[in-house]
This record gives C-alpha cells, sequence and structure tokens, in this order.
C-alpha cells in the first residue's frame, strides 16, 4: 500500500502579522556592543522577523526598540522594547525569539503631550 506523502509539520505555533516598522537594535556586550537598523516583517506573540544589511550572529542577545503606529491617548508615542536572542538569518531575514518586551513612551513626544494636554501619558487608561 502507498503511503501518504509526508507534510511539512509547522514547527511555529505562534500566529505571526505582516508588520512593518522601522527598527533599531543592538546585541554584544558593554563595549563591544554593535548597533543597527532595519525593519519588521513579521510579529507573533513568541518571536518576530526582521530585514537588515548587516545581521547579528546567530545565538546572540539582542535588544530591539520599534516605534508603535498608534498613539496612546491620541497623543502619546509608543516604542516596543523587545529582549531575545537571534535564531536564524536566511534569505527572508533574522528571526528572534522574545524573552522579553515592554511598551514604554518616548520621551520626548510623552513631555510633548504631558505639557500640551496638562495631563500625563498613561499606559493603562
Amino acid at each position: 500500500m502507498p503511503q501518504p506523502p509526508l507534510r511539512r509539520l509547522e514547527r511555529r505555533l505562534d500566529l505571526r502579522y505582516c508588520f512593518d516598522q522601522p527598527l533599531l537594535f543592538s546585541f554584544g556586550q558593554y563595549r563591544a556592543a554593535r548597533l543597527g537598523a532595519g525593519h519588521t516583517i513579521e510579529l507573533g506573540a513568541g518571536g518576530l522577523m526582521f530585514q537588515c544589511d548587516c545581521p547579528p550572529p546567530d545565538g546572540a542577545n539582542i535588544e530591539l526598540q520599534i516605534m508603535w503606529p498608534f498613539l496612546v491617548q491620541g497623543v502619546c508615542s509608543v516604542m516596543l522594547v523587545i529582549e531575545g536572542m537571534v535564531v536564524r538569518t536566511d534569505a527572508r531575514g533574522t528571526a528572534v525569539r522574545m524573552r522579553r518586551w515592554l511598551f514604554q513612551t518616548t520621551e520626548s513626544r510623552a513631555a510633548d503631550c504631558a505639557i500640551d494636554s496638562g495631563a500625563a501619558c498613561n499606559l493603562i487608561g
């Protein structure tokens, strides 16, 4: 009896979403830290993929800063900061597994919106 064709198993269980935003990244330690810039391709609950001219090496600990495309309360700019590890780089881009992430208001816009609106930026609501 013939065997059914093997289907490639999807190893990545998290949904991924197309997400094209500029980013800055750093990797390495202390005085040997390296900086770079690029743009995101996909974002999911467990990681993201991005493209850049000089990708970091596989296994590198990395921090990424991505400007979020929406304003908090319509006035405050927000940045997504991700800490993770580079798991691979291929023709599509560099894949990062997230360890930690947080949203933070950007200093200049946070101060501007507090002055302009008379209220502080509040991420909680």
